[in-house]
């Protein structure tokens, strides 16, 4: 079993209103980062809500009704460690978890595509930190095995879980991923309006094609623009209007984006490998062997 926990217990002085109320596409953002966890693989959600105060209840239904369970502090906790440290006591039963995800709750570009791929490397390096890293700049969320999550009660009372990581440096894997967007966490107004305008950005993608999609685009790659906000859904719309020839295609095809099989609903960006797979002859569906069969590119991430 893998778990996260989500220390949502901060009062948001810097962001200057509840940041985890904010609304991202229709969700608050305490309940997309706790959906994007579970969908991608989380089978415990602990959210660390505030004690008091006039959010805390709001924060606790909202992170319930995505999914996760709820711990509420009897003391307002002081620091972000406080919060996990509280999570870690509530997760240490039998059976207790093979690692732990840590993410603050205010991770708006947070994706179920990206916390799979960090639970796949977990799975098959069951030793590791796990860290995803873009262009050498780290971010969220971050997976430890148990017996590294269990030292967070060790810390000293002025060290977070940073500490902790460096403490373990020389086993840490970092996982790349294709756009800071993914992992940056929003602490100020100013945060915030940097990740809008990256993320709220039409962008242009290149699109590699295979079976009968290269056979209609006539390349093996096609330049494809999409407009704001950029996800699959706008994508496969963008594809059938700028080539007609694969119109017919894109709704029955699977898009894959950084070698994941990706929804509608999940943003793309500038950097992204994408790859379009379309049905197989005869309508039996979308060709899913050929990620198998290993015809689309191997996966370029920087494990270290």
């Amino acid at each position: 079993m893998i778990a996260a926990i989500v220390p949502a217990a901060g009062r948001s002085v810097r962001m200057g209103r509840p940041k985890l109320l904010m609304e991202f596409d229709g969700r608050t953002l305490v309940r997309r980062v706790v959906e994007a966890l579970r969908d991608g693989g989380v089978d415990r959600v602990i959210v660390v809500s505030p004690a008091d105060g006039p959010d805390s209840a709001a924060i606790r239904s909202e992170a319930a009704a995505g999914g996760a369970e709820v711990v509420v502090p009897q003391v307002q906790p002081a620091e972000m460690r406080d919060s996990i440290e509280l999570a870690i006591t509530s997760l240490d039963v039998v059976p207790s978890p093979t690692a732990v995800a840590l993410t603050p709750g205010d991770v708006p570009g947070l994706t179920p595509e990206l916390v799979a791929r960090l639970l796949g490397v977990a799975r098959e390096q069951p030793d590791r930190l796990i860290i995803p890293v873009h262009e050498g700049r780290r971010g969220h969320p971050v997976v430890l095995p148990w017996d590294v999550a269990l030292q967070v009660r060790e810390l000293p009372p002025d060290r977070g879980v940073n500490a902790l990581v460096e403490r373990h440096r020389e086993r840490i894997a970092e996982l790349a991923v294709s756009n800071a967007v993914a992992i940056v966490d929003v602490d100020t107004p100013a945060d915030l309006e940097r990740w809008s305008a990256e993320a709220g950005a039409g962008t242009t993608v290149r699109v590699r094609m295979f079976a009968l999609a290269r056979e209609r685009a006539g390349a093996a790659e096609v330049e494809v623009a999409v407009a704001a906000p950029a996800t699959v859904g706008g994508l496969r719309a963008s594809l059938a209007a700028g080539y007609p020839a694969l119109a017919p295609l894109c709704a029955g095809a699977l898009i894959a984006v950084d070698e994941e099989y990706a929804g509608d609903e999940t943003p793309i960006f500038a950097g992204s490998r994408i790859a379009l797979i379309p049905p197989v002859s005869g309508g039996a569906g979308p060709a899913r062997g050929l990620l198998l069969e290993k015809k689309y590119p191997p996966r370029d991430a920087v494990l270290r």
